[in-house]
């Protein structure tokens, strides 16, 4: 998810060392952003702060924790050590824009390549692929409704797919929050897949 320079680490070690204590986490905070770029926050804190859904980065010999807001924004990312003059401190390559590009349209097609990444566990082909995806409507606060299925009711991903496709829509740069409606109506049939999807399943 993001990456550390060798000066990088080598700066996050001597850091974590000099507070004599184990266990010694850095949190990555984006703090703000707007037309300029983003600005960060780096602190050091012990691993029993985890907080509820923590995103973990396990790099260089040491933990980094992103709150889930925050990793969207630094998806590809390469934190730096720069010494420039007297002035030092942690940069951050950030590939991403920090006020997206608001057309729903181009939304609309980020969303779709992260559903093509989802996949049901007992079908090699993604769910977008598949016809699970029957809609996406994107609303003027940025939230996303997902209407989808599955092959069958019984599916043994019934519980886990939708929150996956939650989870991975509201990772989306430029999305404020996701919801799922789960619909059998129509239900699903193999005539719904694409044609890439029935050449891989040889249909």
């Amino acid at each position: 998810m993001i990456f550390f320079t060798e000066a990088a680490k080598a700066k996050v070690h001597e850091f974590i060392n000099s507070t004599r204590k184990e266990g010694m986490t850095l949190r990555i905070v984006v703090a703000s952003r707007n037309e300029k770029g983003f600005t960060y926050k780096f602190e050091l804190e012990e691993y029993a702060n985890e907080r509820v859904n923590d995103v973990y980065v396990r790099e260089g010999g040491f933990a980094t924790r992103i709150d889930p807001e925050s990793a969207k924004w630094l998806k590809g990312a390469t934190v730096d050590w720069s010494v420039q003059g007297d002035r030092a401190g942690f940069v951050i390559n950030n590939p991403n824009q920090p006020i997206p590009d608001g057309t729903p349209e181009t939304l609309k097609s980020e969303i779709i390549e992260a559903l093509k990444t989802v996949y049901d566990p007992e079908i090699p082909v993604n769910i977008y692929d598949l016809g699970l995806i029957y809609n996406i409507d994107i609303h003027p606060d940025r939230n996303v409704t997902v209407k989808m299925t599955l092959t069958a009711p019984n599916c043994p991903a019934a519980e886990q797919l939708p929150v996956d496709v939650k989870n991975k829509v509201k990772s989306i740069p430029g999305v404020n929050d996701a919801s799922v409606d789960l619909t059998w109506d129509p239900p699903w049939n193999k005539e719904m897949m694409s044609e890439a999807a029935r050449l891989q399943l040889n249909m």
